[in-house]
């Protein structure tokens, strides 16, 4: 795998929130709005499917996501809906390539490691959703969080967003994506 992606932003953080151990209960419910392996699937019947070593590790990973991406922003990234949704989507980015890709890539070369399957989320909303839920910044928004989604959404769909081109071996053939 080749990802690259741009981050404008500190990736440290005095105050870490791994220092958090959630209760059983926090750590089950953690899962919830993961996108679902199969359509025939619920999240709650695929949510009792993670072994408690990934519904820890999911939780730990979107711990770490969330003081890479959240903790760190200013006030006037927060008070925006559309930088703070921009954000969350190099977060999903993040944890998509380099935490759900990259476990991937690390259990096929180990095949005696534990098997973490991460959640992966269908789209943007299901995982800033998550993250607005485990945030302490971003809970006291989580009434709102539909009506800034969908302000998000309109300004999106108003300017360039980034796309890709991809062109097999011999630049026959190509696809664009949006």
């Amino acid at each position: 795998h080749t990802h690259t992606h741009t981050h404008t932003h500190a990736h440290t953080h005095a105050h870490s929130l791994k220092n958090q151990t959630p209760t059983p209960k926090q750590t089950a419910s953690s899962a919830s709005s993961f996108a679902s392996p199969s359509p025939s699937q619920s999240q709650s019947q695929q949510q009792q499917q993670l072994s408690p070593q990934t519904l820890l590790a999911f939780n730990e990973a979107l711990e770490d996501v969330h003081t890479r991406f959240i903790l760190n922003l200013p006030e006037e990234e927060l008070s925006s809906s559309d930088r703070l949704f921009f954000q969350m989507e190099q977060a999903w980015w993040f944890y998509e390539d380099f935490i759900c890709d990259e476990m991937d890539d690390i259990q096929n070369e180990n095949v005696n490691k534990i098997k973490i399957d991460y959640p992966r989320f269908a789209n943007l909303k299901p995982f800033a959703k998550k993250l607005f839920s485990i945030s302490p910044i971003l809970a006291p928004l989580l009434p709102q969080f539909e009506s800034l989604y969908r302000d998000f959404s309109k300004y999106k769909r108003k300017i360039s967003t980034y796309g890709t081109i991809l062109l097999n071996k011999n630049c026959t053939k190509i696809v664009l994506c949006q």
